[in-house]
């Protein structure tokens, strides 16, 4: 369990754990990479911050972008609430149906 006193436990694999953290630590290495080719091609000190400011940004965005698509589930899925129990059905299961319908 990890976790501190202020946010309680979290309760999350240490194999999970250390994969995000080498993700976190790979993502500050490719992004201090960037930073210094763009300080070694480009000789004025201006220029070269602003570059790296707007392309900080821009890769922030489009992290952020790739990871709500890729952390969204992979089947859409419908619920509906009946006698006081949710039943959740995912699209693919939808679609199957309604092709059994269509032969029948």
């Amino acid at each position: 369990m990890i976790g501190s006193v202020l946010s309680g436990k979290i309760y999350l694999p240490i194999t999970d754990f250390i994969m995000f953290v080498l993700n976190s630590l790979m993502v500050i290495i490719i992004y201090c990479s960037i930073y210094n080719l763009i300080n070694m091609l480009c000789s004025e000190v201006v220029v070269s911050m602003l570059m790296s400011i707007i392309i900080f940004i821009a890769m922030f965005v489009i992290e952020a972008s790739v990871g709500y698509i890729a952390n969204s589930p992979k089947y859409s899925t419908h619920s509906y609430l009946e006698d006081g129990i949710e039943y959740i059905i995912s699209q693919e299961l939808i679609q199957i149906i309604q092709v059994m319908r269509k032969l029948i």
